[in-house]
């Protein structure tokens, strides 16, 4: 581990987390110090542009119903899960970060609510 440039003094789950700077770096405090803010600020800009994650799930499970027709019925099940969230968070994002009128399109065109 002492190779690897780890931080040996945490427990070995911390590793793996989500957000946190297990190794040293230089541009980066270890711990989640200053990866938190700095991924808030990327899923905030993206949510912000295009709307919530569950509508790129949705595309993705789209594409996937193309090229994988023998799962058929558990991608439309996610397809329709996916659908849901991003109908149900519409209005949130709307009244939120206000978009312009492009990008509620874009939104409602992913979920092909147009």
């Amino acid at each position: 581990m002492v190779k690897a440039n780890k931080q040996i003094d945490i427990p070995p789950e911390f590793y793996y987390l989500h957000g946190f700077q297990s190794f040293k770096h230089d541009n980066f405090q270890q711990g989640f110090k200053d990866i938190w803010p700095l991924m808030y600020k990327i899923h905030f800009y993206i949510e912000r542009e295009t709307g919530p994650i569950a509508i790129n799930y949705y595309t993705l499970m789209k594409n996937l119903l193309q090229k994988r027709p023998k799962n058929k019925i558990l991608i439309k099940g996610y397809m329709k899960l996916y659908r849901l969230i991003s109908e149900k968070m519409f209005y949130p994002w709307k009244t939120f970060f206000k978009p312009t009128s492009k990008k509620i399109e874009n939104y409602l065109n992913k979920i092909d609510m147009k």
